[in-house]
């Protein structure tokens, strides 16, 4: 893999920043999987670095040690030139340092409010030799407090509603509030745009470069090149837990990245036949569902359903997968959410891939299963979906989210299904695993299969999509074919914007 390494980065002034982290010679294992060996890297202070490598390559784990979540196993970290061996997160908060992670870190049971001051409540009175749970919590001061930042930063959140209620973005938004209330000087963020819409997205960008001007510095792992290009300083890359480059923003390019992180040029951009089936059959309809929702997929046809969440995606789905339940029809369903709807964490990766599949004739003999055959056709298909590391006992709970992510799909892909119903399929996972994900929705298309795609982004929506509903107000607002808007006029659909 041909290796970039960039100068250290200079301030408006030409004199070098002080460091603000510093990776020295980081060694982390689990088992006998290297997660990180011999990792060194700096970050300079008031900076935005980006970690980028395929999945499992270690960006995560070296994060979660910089958080004090994990224990590195042999060399040093250095915080603002000290060296630093955190024994819990609580050491990494107290030393200012906050991390949004990529699945978030909040009790569904309490409101945002609650989640945000969690660890840093202020008390109204409190009661000496009294135990904390009999104190009164000032949750009036700390609500004015949050309004203020969120206010400042454009963050809109429900603060007295329970978490549970809440759609996945609106939960990113607590996580990004929970870690400005405690004030870090040095923010991790693990995947922190998975979730957002374009606008949200871009109010996220200008809210990180304030806070580095401010100046915090900012370490982000991320999968999404452009994102990449318009906000950070520095990139770093991973590569099967080493640590193998480093280029400048402003000298990268997106096949550059690409190219460093998988050790080969990539085709960012290829052409998709549209579809053709002569005669399809309709393989899903929805008729007045939502505001008076109509609904027809055909065989062999992507229809992409773009909008900003809470505009009836989740509701959709459900209404999809309800119709289906009455009928044979094999259904491949990749959810939202990985961890509540797709996978138990708890059990192995060979488990997990078989999950809702156990009954089927090629896993069976009687009653008994065919453990040799799950085997033999989980260990093809871990290599076909490069999914690392390559040990099918493993919990699915030690996989990195990327790699959780393609045991869903390559489990929901080996059903054959006449109708996909995927919902963010690439959320989370790597460049090489974005273009295979997409080539096999396009494979299942061409032979027959009809797929829903609900997705976030707009590019993917845009590319792979044959036809495309836009929802506002759980209303379809437009329908175009493939080819007739651009990305830049369907964010502007999906917001309740005149085209």
């Amino acid at each position: 893999m041909e290796k970039y390494m960039c100068p250290m980065p200079q301030n408006k002034n030409s004199a070098a920043r002080p460091f603000a982290v510093e990776f020295r010679h980081v060694t982390k294992t689990f088992g006998r999987i290297v997660a990180n060996h011999n990792i060194s890297f700096s970050v300079p202070a008031g900076t935005i670095r980006a970690l980028v490598g395929e999945n499992g390559a270690g960006k995560s784990t070296a994060m979660k040690i910089l958080f004090g979540l994990y224990k590195e196993d042999s060399g040093e970290i250095l915080v603002h030139g000290k060296p630093q061996h955190w024994r819990s997160p609580k050491d990494a908060i107290l030393n200012g340092i906050g991390m949004v992670h990529q699945h978030f870190m909040l009790d569904e049971t309490s409101t945002g409010l609650d989640n945000i001051i969690l660890g840093s409540e202020a008390y109204l009175r409190k009661f000496p030799f009294v135990p904390t749970p009999f104190n009164f919590i000032d949750r009036q001061t700390a609500h004015k407090k949050i309004l203020a930042i969120a206010q400042k930063y454009g963050i809109d959140v429900p603060l007295n509603v329970t978490v549970s209620e809440l759609p996945i973005g609106m939960q990113q938004k607590i996580e990004i509030l929970k870690i400005l209330y405690k004030k870090p000087n040095i923010l991790i963020l693990d995947e922190p745009t998975a979730v957002l819409t374009p606008p949200e997205v871009n109010t996220l960008f200008d809210n990180l470069k304030k806070l580095r001007d401010e100046g915090k510095t900012i370490i982000i792992v991320t999968h999404k090149l452009k994102e990449i290009l318009n906000f950070t300083d520095d990139i770093t890359v991973f590569s099967k837990g080493h640590m193998t480059g480093e280029i400048k923003t402003s000298s990268a390019t997106e096949e550059k990245i690409a190219h460093m992180m998988v050790g080969k040029n990539i085709n960012l951009h290829p052409v998709i036949t549209p579809a053709h089936i002569d005669n399809p059959k309709v393989v899903l309809e929805l008729k007045n569902v939502l505001n008076n929702f109509h609904l027809t997929l055909r065989q062999g046809e992507i229809l992409g359903v773009a909008g900003v969440e809470g505009n009836g995606q989740s509701e959709l789905v459900h209404f999809a997968c309800k119709k289906n339940k009455k009928t044979n029809r094999a259904v491949g369903f990749i959810p939202e959410d990985r961890h509540h709807d797709g996978l138990l964490l708890n059990m192995s990766a060979l488990d997990n891939f078989i999950l809702g599949r156990q009954w089927e004739k090629m896993f069976r003999f009687g009653i008994f299963q065919r453990r040799a055959a799950i085997k033999k056709l989980f260990k093809g298909e871990m290599k076909k979906y490069d999914i690392r590391p390559r040990n099918r006992f493993l919990n699915a709970a030690q996989f990195s989210g990327g790699n959780q992510q393609k045991i869903v799909v390559a489990r929901e892909f080996g059903k054959n299904p006449d109708l996909i119903v995927a919902c963010n399929p690439t959320r989370g996972v790597d460049i090489g695993a974005i273009q295979f994900i997409h080539e096999k929705l396009i494979e299942n298309r061409d032979r027959g299969a009809g797929i829903l795609l609900i997705s976030s982004e707009l590019e993917e929506i845009t590319k792979l999509s044959d036809r495309i509903l836009v929802l506002y107000a759980k209303k379809i607002v437009g329908c175009y074919n493939r080819g007739e808007i651009t990305e830049h006029a369907l964010g502007l659909a999906m917001c309740g914007g005149a085209l």
